[in-house]
């Protein structure tokens, strides 16, 4: 399902992905991506009682306010940062293989 472009946009913003430039917008997936992922096994999501969402995991009794795969979507964007950084010093636009394997490179490095 297409996801409305200002949401991506506030996405991108929420986990700090660059969208602006050349490079920014082939970087907006991983915004999109956030937008649609699916909680991970054990995770559910309920209803405080004020209204407010929150997610429960049913094996360890964890519970936290936002989506469990945030922190896994945060990294991919910090990589992207630092990936992006080294590719503006570039004087020719890189291809999206070149923005997306700096990425992960910079995404495996932290790990």
């Amino acid at each position: 399902t297409p996801r409305y472009l200002p949401d991506v946009m506030l996405m991108a913003d929420y986990l700090a992905v660059p969208s602006g430039g050349y490079v920014g917008q082939d970087l907006l997936w991983i915004a999109d991506a956030a937008l649609c992922c699916r909680l991970p096994p054990c995770w559910q999501q309920l209803e405080a009682p004020d209204g407010a969402p929150f997610f429960y995991n049913t094996l360890s009794h964890e519970t936290c306010w936002e989506h469990p795969q945030m922190a896994f979507f945060r990294g991919i964007a910090w990589a992207a940062q630092r990936a992006v950084g080294d590719l503006r010093t570039r004087k020719t636009k890189p291809t999206l293989k070149v923005v997306l394997t700096r990425v992960l490179a910079k995404w495996r490095a932290m790990q």
